[in-house]
């Protein structure tokens, strides 16, 4: 079996007596700022590097860019619809947190890939760079949380967490997480990049716990009709990636391939497991059966 370190954080987060009071002392003992980190060698290794690499490079973290700015929009439906205090004070630090991840990314650009203009001149680079994989992942996870706007009822809460802390985070995010640090280490010397992900996956690691507990709280407390909300989102995204695998134009799979150094299926694969993972800590077992995850205790 797999060792997955920030599995076994999120379990110690998530299990304990009580787990949101650990994850928001957690955020208090863990602060770091994106301008404490040196970039130097990182612009350095950039610059030395050939032009379908740092290619590759841009595109990563144009993704990264629309990963961070989305997510910290979709945080605001949340705060609404948090049933709880104890809830609502993690989204808060959440809502920091993604914003200081954006500084991070915004960071990045100007002191690595030497991008002048600010988050107007990053958002028009990365905007340029938008696949249509991301483009129905990102309207996807909207078209869950937006609802809480209007509709602040406890089970569109979990159905919002499912899709936003346990599958964006909590699978796609960890798979990127995992395949773009062994691409920083095959391209060059970018120490400023290891230490910027490692901050910002310490973070989303909490996230994930955010989701983890809150996810457990409802199983224990609602049972079939909590774990029934569970596996519609799941068995629609696996639905949705399936699909977009299939039908993705070769360009485009292409494109990922040399900007993580693996095969777009390989990605997804590593994206299913991550979301096993999760299902795991929340108190579910999986069993694969064609293209959908069902769900059992």
């Amino acid at each position: 079996m797999r060792v997955d370190r920030g599995e076994m954080q999120i379990q110690e987060l998530a299990e304990g007596p009580r787990p949101f009071r650990a994850l928001y002392e957690h955020w208090e003992r863990h602060q770091w700022s994106p301008f404490e980190i040196d970039f130097s060698t990182d612009g350095a290794s950039f610059a030395a590097l050939d032009e379908p690499t740092r290619d590759g490079l841009v595109l990563v973290f144009a993704h990264r860019f629309h990963a961070e700015f989305n997510v910290a929009a979709l945080l605001a439906p949340f705060l609404l619809a948090a049933p709880d205090y104890e809830m609502q004070l993690l989204l808060a630090t959440q809502v920091a947190d993604e914003h200081r991840h954006i500084e991070s990314v915004l960071r990045v650009y100007s002191d690595v890939f030497a991008v002048e203009g600010g988050i107007a001149a990053v958002k028009a680079l990365a905007d340029a760079q938008l696949d249509p994989v991301a483009a129905a992942l990102y309207a996807a996870l909207e078209g869950v949380v937006r609802p809480l706007e209007a509709s602040r009822d406890e089970d569109g809460f979990l159905r919002a967490i499912v899709a936003y802390h346990l599958i964006g985070e909590g699978s796609i995010g960890r798979a990127n997480q995992n395949f773009v640090a062994a691409q920083f280490e095959r391209v060059g010397s970018f120490p400023g990049l290891r230490e910027a992900q490692r901050l910002a996956v310490r973070d989303e690691v909490r996230h994930i716990g955010i989701g983890v507990s809150y996810a457990r709280r409802r199983l224990t407390r609602d049972g079939a009709r909590a774990r029934a909300l569970i596996e519609e989102i799941v068995d629609g995204f696996q639905a949705l990636g399936d699909s977009l695998l299939e039908d993705a134009a070769p360009g485009v799979l292409a494109d990922f391939a040399g900007a993580y150094g693996a095969e777009p299926a390989t990605l997804w694969a590593e994206v299913l497991h991550q979301l096993r993972l999760r299902l795991r800590s929340i108190g579910l077992s999986h069993a694969g059966r064609e293209s959908r995850i069902t769900l059992r205790p």
